[in-house]
């Protein structure tokens, strides 16, 4: 019995061993997922606000954040307070621009919402936690070609769903969606591991990147599970009918 405890909590141990990160990339991760906690907070009271208290959605607001994305980008290396402001508003304005959608979900079942942020989260700690933990993940950073060439298809099929308005599109649309973004949380979290090693410590950028494939990720499950509910309703109705 005690070779089997012992053979278990080994296997536990190999299996959320991250001892082939040096020191200085694991406490760079550690400031990355902070600032991840601190935009996603700031996207939730973002939602809030666009939601109960002030509509913070719109063309002045995407302009808005427009201008924040370029002065975090543009000071790189630099982590003074006004850059940490500008991107935890950056993120409250892209917590408030989901507001209707948000609202909408809350509307047709307040477990939707609940539903799409649990999984958001098993998804966001499941792939970034296998790029973490892959001990040969050198290929992870190959997936920039396919996931470019991923984003280019969504854009397409989105273009030509405008015209086609076709049920079926907009499922694929949304999945294929779905899946291209984890793939964009393997290969940005694996970039910020391969940055780190060369020297690049800009942990405000690297969580950026992170940030939007989260809120991209939890975007479409929610959609999806709006969807589910809707589709639910309409087979309920039909049986009442008959």
């Amino acid at each position: 019995m005690d070779t089997l405890l012992n053979r278990h909590r080994l296997t536990m141990n190999g299996l959320f061993d991250l001892s082939h990160l040096e020191s200085h990339v694991c406490s760079h991760l550690q400031r990355v997922y902070a600032c991840l906690a601190m935009g996603l907070l700031a996207a939730a009271a973002g939602a809030y606000i666009g939601m109960y208290l002030v509509p913070l959605y719109g063309l002045v607001a995407a302009l808005a954040s427009l201008g924040l994305l370029l002065y975090i980008q543009s000071g790189r290396d630099t982590f003074g307070p006004e850059r940490h402001a500008a991107f935890a508003a950056f993120c409250a304005l892209s917590g408030s621009g989901m507001a209707p959608l948000i609202g909408l979900a809350i509307d047709m079942d307040p477990s939707i919402l609940v539903n799409a942020i649990i999984i958001t989260m098993v998804v966001t700690v499941c792939f970034c936690g296998a790029a973490l933990l892959a001990k040969t993940s050198r290929w992870m950073m190959y997936l920039a070609g396919p996931l470019a060439s991923g984003l280019t298809v969504l854009l397409l099929l989105s273009l030509a769903n405008i015209f086609v308005r076709s049920p079926f599109m907009f499922d694929l649309t949304l999945k294929l969606t779905l899946l291209v973004f984890c793939g964009f949380m393997v290969y940005d979290t694996q970039k910020i591991v391969e940055m780190a090693r060369m020297g690049d410590k800009d942990y405000i950028s690297h969580c950026l990147d992170l940030f939007m494939d989260v809120v991209e990720v939890f975007r479409v499950v929610l959609i999806l599970l709006m969807k589910q509910q809707d589709d639910g309703g309409k087979e309920k109705r039909k049986k009442s009918k008959n």
